[in-house]
């Protein structure tokens, strides 16, 4: 069976896979570099559904 560039146990897979965390951790960082960024941030509200999502019998809205 011919592999697929880019699938699961190839080379080119893994060079993906370190691209996207390497982007991913540049967009961390430039978030939380900015000023206020705990103000504007809806990765605040998502830490407040899930808890509420998890301690409620009923869905978070």
């Amino acid at each position: 069976m011919k592999d697929i560039m880019g699938s699961p146990g190839t080379l080119g897979g893994l060079a993906l896979r370190v691209s996207q965390f390497v982007c991913a951790a540049g967009s961390l960082a430039a978030m939380l570099s900015a000023y206020g960024f705990s103000n504007y941030s809806a990765f605040c509200w998502t830490g407040v559904l899930d808890y509420c999502t998890l301690h409620n019998d009923r869905p978070a809205p």
